[in-house]
């Protein structure tokens, strides 16, 4: 809903446009009437209701952020493009959990799916300024710029690259071998024994 500037130190609107706090437990979000997911569908208030409210359901047990959410007593939606998170006691850090690892999720996607957890790992639906093209558990994932990103911020801008390939690496040798060898342009988290290989190598200057 909202995107923290780590930089100025400020939250900033993402998919929520605005907000303010009704009351020292409720937070109202006013939505953006102009974004719509990867698959055409428009973004509304049912999103963030089912997403918030699977959150916090306590049959939800398998996911990895669950406690993000554990502040919040109930979502109510007030119109397509108005919701409030009503907190279980005044919760001053209520921004700062849905502005980190807090995603809105398609209610008429991922709410539909038999297997909420992974069925992203097969068919993706967001409105991030990427969408899925391919997703292969041998090849890895393909992603192309979505043309249709228009809510950046200066705290997420949008990216000049046009399309991400991301091979399925398990093995670190393997993967810092391909980037010596420029078959990769980027290897996350490396040790620092392989950082300082892989900025000796001819071309680290690429990142």
């Amino acid at each position: 809903l909202v995107v923290f500037n780590e930089k100025d130190f400020k939250f900033e609107p993402l998919l929520a446009k605005s907000w303010k706090q009704i009351d020292d437990k409720t937070l109202e979000f006013q939505l953006r009437d102009d974004v719509k997911w990867h698959d055409g569908q428009p973004f509304s208030a049912d999103d963030v209701v089912s997403t918030l409210s699977w959150i916090i359901d306590p049959q939800t047990t398998n996911i990895r952020f669950k406690g993000n959410g554990e502040f919040i007593d109930r979502i109510e939606k007030v119109s397509p493009t108005v919701v409030r998170v009503i907190s279980k006691r005044p919760t001053p850090y209520a921004l700062t959990r849905l502005a980190y690892l807090t995603s809105i999720e398609a209610a008429h996607a991922h709410g539909k799916a038999e297997d909420k957890v992974v069925y992203s790992a097969t068919k993706p639906v967001g409105t991030s300024m990427y969408r899925v093209v391919d997703i292969d558990r041998n090849k890895g994932i393909v992603l192309e710029k979505n043309p249709d990103f228009k809510h950046g911020t200066a705290a997420k801008t949008a990216s000049n690259i046009g399309k991400i390939n991301m091979p399925f690496i398990p093995d670190s040798g393997t993967r810092i071998a391909q980037f010596l060898v420029k078959n990769l342009d980027l290897v996350r988290d490396p040790t620092l024994s392989n950082a300082e290989l892989m900025m000796s190598a001819p071309g680290s200057e690429r990142q």
